[in-house]
């Protein structure tokens, strides 16, 4: 009876120590490095989309991903306020259940290929919307 004790008092600290260190290793990445040399980006637009980015990792989108894509959109030249509505998006679409690779892939690709701004605004908003009626028809 006291070995079980023993081994789950063990378990428990350790199991406190990892969830203490993964708090403190996320709480530390916080975009604002990425998003600090920004064309025309004003500190509160920063802090704004680097809450948004936060968002997305916290809701299991991946943080290499995301940084990517932050990439792609400063050599683009994506505006502030587009960045931040495709951020917005891939949170939107993983509120509703979809996996954040399917937005994040689909931005990505957008990037890369050159789309103006606006289209691959308009493209990721349909894209959402699409999803939202497949849902409600399930």
């Amino acid at each position: 009876m006291n070995i079980t004790k023993d081994f789950l008092i063990i378990g428990l600290i350790v199991l406190l120590f990892v969830i203490l260190l993964g708090n403190i290793a996320f709480s530390k990445f916080s975009f604002d490095e990425s998003l600090s040399d920004y064309p025309d980006m004003s500190v509160l637009e920063r802090t704004i989309i680097a809450s948004e980015f936060k968002e997305a990792v916290k809701s299991g989108a991946d943080i290499y991903d995301l940084e990517t894509i932050i990439e792609f959109a400063k050599k683009k030249r994506i505006s502030p306020l587009g960045l931040k509505n495709i951020v917005s998006f891939i949170n939107q679409s993983i509120k509703l259940g979809l996996q954040p690779s399917s937005a994040i892939d689909k931005t990505k690709e957008g990037l890369l290929k050159g789309v103006r701004e606006d289209l691959l605004i308009d493209a990721l908003r349909n894209r959402l919307e699409y999803s939202k009626t497949a849902l409600l028809i399930i």
